[in-house]
Order: C-alpha cells, then structure tokens, then sequence
C-alpha cells in the first residue's frame, strides 16, 4: 500500500490516497475482464518490455511511482 500525499513529476497534482496494488502470475490464456469504464486498454508484457515502456512515458506518471516503489515476487 501507499500512503500520500504524492505529487504528479508531470502535471504537479497532488493526491492524498492509498493505492493498493496487487500482483498475480496468470497464464497468457486467463481471461481478463476489467471495467472498461475504468480501463481503457490492456495488454500483457514482460519485464523488459515494462522497462521500456516506462523509459518511454507511455504508462502515467502514477504507475511509474509505484514501479519504483514496488518489488514484484518472482
């Protein structure tokens, strides 16, 4: 969990709020069905391919925070 507040490295915004974030190892075949008026896109990528996007800015600011607070279980 995180705790804010956090500030936005792009925008400046600040939230005071705890995320969760929950990390699962699932077969490329299991079915993931996420509210699309939460979610406007998914796709599945492996660790090299996270690092890339997150050197690119493609993923928000918010998750690029908690990449780098977060050690994911292998």
């Amino acid at each position: 969990m995180f705790y804010g507040p956090v500030q936005c490295p792009v925008s400046g915004a600040v939230e005071h709020e705890m995320d969760h974030v929950f990390h699962a190892r699932l077969a490329e075949s299991v079915p993931i069905e996420p509210n699309r008026a939460e979610v406007s896109a998914l796709r599945w990528v492996g660790e090299a391919q996270l690092e890339a996007l997150q050197r690119s800015g493609m993923i928000t600011p918010w998750f690029a925070m908690i990449l780098k607070r977060v050690r994911w279980s292998k």
